[in-house]
C-alpha cells in the first residue's frame, strides 16, 4: 500500500481495526469474569490483548508515548501496537505493510463478535 491510498479504503481499514481491538478489549473484560468451562469453541476467532509493563515510546516522535500494550491473532500470529491507529496512522499517515492490511481485510469481524457473545452469555463466577 502506497501513502496517498484512497481515503475511503483508509477510512475502511481504520474503522475495521478499531472495532478489532474493541472488541478484544472487551473480550478481554469479560474473560476475567467467566467460568473456565465457558472457553471458546475450537476455531472460535480470538484477539489477544498482551500487556507490557514498560509504555513504548513513538519511533516518529520524540518524547511521545503510545501505549503498553499490542494485540495478538491467536490463530495466525500476527499482531499489532496499541496506538498504531490513532498515533501512526491517523497522526503521521504511516499505511500499513500488505500483508497486515490484507489480513484486516480477511479478519472475519462477525465471528469476533460472535465469540464475544458467547463468552459474555455464560454464568459469572461467584
Amino acid at each position: 500500500i502506497q501513502p496517498g491510498w484512497p481515503e475511503s479504503a483508509r477510512h475502511n481499514f481504520t474503522h475495521k481495526l478499531m472495532a478489532m481491538e474493541f472488541l478484544a478489549v472487551q473480550m478481554e473484560q469479560e474473560k476475567k469474569h467467566a467460568r473456565r468451562q465457558c472457553a471458546l469453541p475450537a476455531g472460535s476467532p480470538s484477539l489477544k490483548i498482551v500487556r507490557h509493563q514498560q509504555i513504548v515510546r513513538s519511533r516518529i516522535k520524540q518524547g511521545q508515548y503510545v501505549g503498553s500494550a499490542e494485540f495478538v491473532d491467536a490463530a495466525s500470529g500476527q499482531c499489532w501496537l496499541d496506538g498504531f491507529t490513532w498515533h501512526y496512522m491517523e497522526r503521521f499517515d504511516v499505511v500499513p505493510s500488505l500483508p497486515f492490511f490484507w489480513f484486516v481485510q480477511r479478519f472475519d469481524l462477525s465471528r469476533l463478535e460472535e465469540s464475544l457473545q458467547w463468552v459474555t452469555d455464560c454464568p459469572l463466577l461467584h
